[in-house]
């Protein structure tokens, strides 16, 4: 038996170790996030499309009320990962706006109507 106790402290391994693992530049909060988002996500989308109002005015609005929402929460989360969410959310909102419209391809593919929306003038960009 050692008389050194430091030597056999050392030695002892604990059963449960926290090893914090890199993460690698692509792999950020927010596409963690999205990733875990995207589990059932077009399901989750039908059941909240069958909710909103049939009038178009009704369900903009509401829309609008939602996503105005996040201003009260982006300020609470860490301001990288808040930034990053709203940067994405606003390239998702361009993709959304401009996956239809358009002729062939070509041309103007955002219509007035999403123009108004497509720069998520409702939310306040995180500082």
């Amino acid at each position: 038996m050692p008389t050194d106790t430091s030597t056999a402290r050392k030695s002892k391994k604990p059963y449960i170790t926290r090893k914090s693992t890199p993460r690698k530049p692509s792999q950020r909060w927010s596409t963690i996030y999205f990733k875990w988002v995207e589990v059932d996500f077009e399901d989750k989308l039908k059941i909240v499309m069958q909710s909103l109002p049939v009038d178009v005015n009704s369900r903009n609005r509401l829309i609008v009320e939602e996503l105005t929402s996040l201003n009260s929460i982006l300020p609470k989360l860490q301001t990288k990962f808040s930034t990053e969410f709203y940067s994405r959310m606003r390239d998702l909102a361009h993709e959304i706006a401009s996956s239809s419209g358009g002729i062939l391809g070509m041309g103007n593919k955002v219509g007035d109507e999403e123009a108004q929306y497509v720069e998520l003038p409702m939310i306040k960009k995180p500082a």
